[in-house]
């Protein structure tokens, strides 16, 4: 069990902040607005409350929008430096760039829908990965595929980008 687990937020947040300012760790650049093309029926269930998840296949693509390269690189620096706290560093590192808003619209720009972004990350296919998606944001989208992988004893997990969503923020659906 991790030491933070325990933690009030309160603790949490100034273990993060001395963690920080102990290894000078920089913080990512949010992506204040991500531009996403989608379907217009996976836009509806969005606006209906019916999906709450919305998932990209881990790409170069999605990777050099969404890893704050200055993270990234200092993560990569510091990682086995003497002395090194390794549990802080895994629990309060991450070279992810947190989204605040994303805007969906199909390819034609006939449509759009700008939702808040509560999270995201980019993980593997795990099972801990895919209960937490469960039970967070009621997402079954990567089910079949743990199955899949848990039956053929696969040790390497595909990786996606997950996008937990928020309010409706502007749409000109009807």
């Amino acid at each position: 069990m991790s030491k933070f687990a325990e933690m009030t937020d309160e603790q949490y947040f100034a273990a993060m902040d001395e963690f920080m300012k102990k290894y000078n760790a920089p913080k990512c650049e949010p992506v204040q607005v991500l531009d996403l093309i989608m379907r217009r029926e996976f836009a509806e269930e969005i606006l209906h409350g019916e999906k709450r998840v919305e998932v990209r296949q881990g790409s170069q693509h999605y990777h050099s929008r969404l890893i704050d390269k200055k993270v990234n690189a200092w993560m990569t620096e510091h990682r086995d430096e003497p002395g090194m706290d390794m549990e802080a560093f895994n629990e309060f590192m991450c070279a992810t760039r947190p989204v605040r808003k994303i805007h969906f619209h199909d390819y034609n720009k006939s449509w759009f829908l700008d939702v808040e972004c509560k999270e995201n990350q980019l993980i593997g296919v795990t099972r801990q990965n895919v209960e937490y998606l469960q039970q967070t944001y009621d997402c079954h989208e990567f089910d079949e595929l743990l199955a899949e992988l848990e039956q053929s004893h696969s040790e390497v997990a595909p990786v996606f980008y997950y996008f937990g969503l928020g309010d409706i923020l502007a749409t000109d659906l009807k």
